[in-house]
């Protein structure tokens, strides 16, 4: 992300441009996250059990794959 700093008022600090990247975030955490909230709350969640359903079978299938079977 690219901010635009104006500098301080008094001169001393130049305008600029910086750099600037947000703290990373684990996504099986986030995702343990989203679930305890929903759960607790009774919202619905943001993917399917159907989604889920579908990348372990995926997975499975990559993996016989690669064991070559």
């Amino acid at each position: 992300m690219e901010l635009y700093r104006s500098g301080s008022k008094d001169g001393q600090q130049p305008p600029r441009l910086t750099r600037e990247f947000p703290a990373p975030h684990w996504s099986y955490r986030e995702e343990a996250r989203h679930f305890l909230q929903n759960v607790g709350s009774g919202e619905p969640f943001r993917s399917s059990g159907e989604d889920t359903a579908a990348d372990v079978r995926l997975y499975e299938e990559i993996y016989k794959q690669f064991l070559g079977k």
